[in-house]
């Protein structure tokens, strides 16, 4: 005979059945972790829960300090203001409020108003008492006698300094000290080349377009580039090659602008002229021109490549 199992009866309590699918079917909950103290800094620790803070009785020096604390962080001001809003403190904005005994006896705004201290002093019913004054030791007759006879050596030193002063000539005084070293003396700038010089000493059309077959000058302009300088040509030498455009070589000096540069064993330099007229005119006349046994190259700022 086979013998057949024990049909499986129905729970009589249907919530536990609820509780237990529950408890199968949701884990528990971890407890929650402690939160660390500053993890940005490497405390990964939290904080003693057991750890209390003592702290010592408030006095002026102490509140000084939390004052100046506040005025150098923006950040604690506003913990400060937020505080006292929690604890239902009056706001610290508008009229001055009266200084706290605390605060009586040290140096703080406020602290110096006479009347307003014997208000309060009288408001507190005696109870907030003004520290004793320190008595001052007596002088006794040998220290008044020395303060004394210091007094009257002093007042007699200035009296006879000012008797001095006076009986001493003004132009005496105006003689003893050193005259005052004359100004420098600026040598007068050598007169600008005459076109005569310098058409007899550049290169002639037929000569320049020898050398420099492939040279172009460019759009006009008021700025030119000049090339092929020796390392020694000054920014004088310029000045006194487009010196005769003006009335005066310290004419020129005050109208041009000349910027001289050094590559190496050459150099190079830019003329800024006050018109593209004037620029036009000295790039004819002193293209080619020998400087220092040297042809000079000169073009035209527009066709300076901005890399160049």
């Amino acid at each position: 005979e086979s013998t057949m199992p024990p049909a499986r009866t129905a729970l009589r309590f249907p919530g536990i059945a609820q509780f237990l699918s529950s408890a199968v079917t949701q884990p528990a909950s971890s407890p929650e972790q402690p939160t660390a103290i500053c993890p940005n800094l490497g405390i990964n620790y939290p904080a003693n829960p057991h750890l209390a803070y003592r702290y010592p009785p408030p006095n002026a020096v102490i509140v000084a300090n939390i004052a100046n604390a506040i005025c150098s962080s923006p950040m604690l001001y506003t913990q400060v203001l937020n505080l006292m809003n929690k604890m239902n403190l009056p706001p610290p904005f508008g009229h001055h409020t009266p200084v706290h005994p605390i605060l009586r006896g040290s140096v703080w705004p406020g602290s110096s108003e006479s009347g307003e201290s014997e208000h309060e002093s009288e408001s507190d019913g005696g109870q907030a008492e003004a520290p004793p004054a320190k008595k001052k030791k007596p002088l006794t007759a040998a220290e008044t006698s020395k303060r004394l006879k210091r007094e009257q050596e002093r007042i007699k030193h200035a009296f006879l300094l000012e008797k001095k002063a006076k009986l001493q000539p003004e132009h005496a005084t105006a003689s003893s000290a050193p005259p005052p070293p004359p100004p420098p003396q600026q040598q007068p700038l050598p007169p600008p080349l005459t076109q005569t010089h310098i058409q007899a000493n550049k290169l002639t059309a037929q000569e320049f377009a020898t050398q420099f077959p492939t040279h172009q000058c460019g759009a006009p302009t008021s700025k030119l580039y000049i090339k092929n300088m020796v390392k020694k040509a000054t920014a004088l030498d310029l000045l006194l090659l487009f010196g005769g455009y003006f009335s005066s070589t310290e004419e020129a000096q005050q109208r041009l602008q000349i910027t001289v540069l050094p590559r190496g064993k050459k150099a190079t330099a830019f003329v800024t002229f006050p018109s593209a007229e004037l620029a036009t005119r000295a790039l004819a006349d002193s293209q080619g021109y020998r400087m220092h046994n040297h042809p000079l190259l000169i073009v035209r700022l527009s066709c300076v490549s901005p890399t160049h």
